[in-house]
């Protein structure tokens, strides 16, 4: 006696497979950043094949940031040249480079870059997914740029500039007179105790995370008489990371 037939239906199976039906996985992929970068920089980050592929490749980058400041902010300033945390590249049939830049912000942290990759409007990305990491450190301010304004009583500076960790603790002036004026230089330190607590506040205020870790700082002067001797101004900021280059205001 012969056993019965009996006949599986496929049905469900092969519509899964279909879609793939023809497709071969894509070569070793990963993504290429540079391991560090400054503030305000434009780096170029690139996801590489190890071969090209038979197809052209949609891909898409995704950016994401984790701030290591000493007051921790996100910095909308961090993201890709075209805008936006996402980018969509195409990787041509054969191509084994897709790149974009990025901009990178003045925030001290990590810059996590991720590719999702498809061939023909499905998935191709290998598990896990290739991604790469930036380094943006803690360092000195930067001081921009120094101007000067006559008020009523004297003068006031108004420094621009920026403090990875979004931190700055101490700021310091050297008034040199002017031409045919002959006086020692005479510097103003305004200390730890009286500065730091007006950039924390700052920090961590919620107007401040627009600009990332850039800042004004407004600094009024007295001066009695003999105002019209002064010069110029050399003004350089610290924060925990160390103490800024001199940035240079002239007096009008």
């Amino acid at each position: 006696m012969r056993a019965p037939r009996r006949t599986v239906g496929l049905t469900g199976l092969l519509a899964l497979v279909t879609p793939l039906a023809g497709q071969q996985g894509i070569p070793a992929a990963r993504m290429e950043c540079p391991a560090t970068i400054e503030p305000r920089q434009q780096p170029t980050v690139a996801l590489v094949l190890a071969s090209g592929y038979q197809a052209p490749l949609s891909v898409r980058l995704t950016l994401g940031f984790t701030s290591e400041a000493v007051n921790p902010a996100d910095d909308p300033a961090i993201q890709f040249s075209a805008g936006g945390r996402t980018a969509s590249l195409t990787l041509p049939a054969g191509g084994t480079r897709a790149e974009a830049a990025l901009q990178s912000g003045t925030v001290a942290g990590n810059i996590r870059v991720a590719a999702a990759i498809e061939a023909g409007g499905v998935s191709v990305t290998p598990m896990p997914a290739p991604a790469c990491s930036i380094t943006l450190p803690r360092s000195a301010p930067v001081t921009a740029e120094v101007l000067v304004e006559h008020t009523a009583t004297g003068f006031n500076l108004l420094v621009t500039g920026y403090s990875t960790p979004r931190d700055v603790v101490e700021a310091r002036y050297r008034f040199l007179p002017r031409a045919g004026y002959n006086w020692a230089p005479v510097e103003v330190i305004i200390p730890e105790q009286t500065l730091a607590a007006k950039f924390t506040a700052w920090y961590r205020g919620g107007a401040s995370v627009q600009f990332g870790s850039q800042f004004t700082l407004l600094q009024p002067f007295s001066v009695d008489q003999n105002l019209h001797s002064i010069g110029s101004v050399y003004v350089s900021l610290r924060n925990r990371e160390g103490l800024s280059a001199e940035r240079t205001g002239v007096f009008p």
